[in-house]
Formats: structure tokens, C-alpha cells, sequence
């Protein structure tokens, strides 16, 4: 008998839940497209990047995007002693490090 009421009372209730009201989701906020115009640095800036070892596939990968980005947008990368850094990365396999 309870096993009987309490399907009954779940069927009753079943609309109530149903997932009708998450597919006709009403939101009151409206967004307008602007268009962005790309920032420019007022002086030049000195970036540092710090790795524990290249000698690690993962920090080695991370070493070859950041250069590849620099180069990309620009900016002067040198390493911690101020020489230029060779390019180092899968697609230069002769420069990788021991």
C-alpha cells in the first residue's frame, strides 16, 4: 500500500519536475557586440620566465610556445645572462639540450 501511494503521489508530481523548464530558459540580460581594438605598451617592458630544467619534454615544449609567441607579437626574448636564446624545440632537434 505505501509502495502503491508513493508512485502515485510521484507520478502527481512528475510535471512539476520535468526538464521543460531547463529547454525555455527566459533570461532578462541582452549583450550587444562591441568591437575591440587591440592595446598597445606604453614603454617596453622586461619580461621574466623562470624554468626548472629544460631537460624536461614538458618545460622544453613550454620554452618553444613562448618563443614561437614572442616572435609572433615582436618582443625581444633573451635569456637570464643576455645573449639571445638559440631556438630550442621539436622543430629544431639539432639545438635541443643534453
Amino acid at each position: 500500500m505505501r509502495v502503491l501511494l508513493f508512485l502515485l503521489l510521484s507520478l502527481f508530481m512528475l510535471p512539476a519536475f520535468s526538464a521543460d523548464n531547463l529547454l525555455r530558459w527566459h533570461d532578462a540580460q541582452h549583450f550587444t557586440v562591441q568591437a575591440s581594438t587591440p592595446l598597445k605598451a606604453k614603454r617596453a617592458w622586461k619580461l621574466c620566465a623562470l624554468y626548472p630544467s629544460l631537460k624536461d619534454s614538458y618545460w622544453l615544449s613550454l620554452n618553444y610556445g613562448m618563443q614561437e609567441a614572442a616572435r609572433r607579437y615582436g618582443v625581444d626574448f633573451k635569456s637570464a645572462g643576455g645573449r639571445r636564446l638559440q631556438p630550442v624545440g621539436y622543430p629544431a632537434s639539432t639545438n635541443r639540450p643534453v
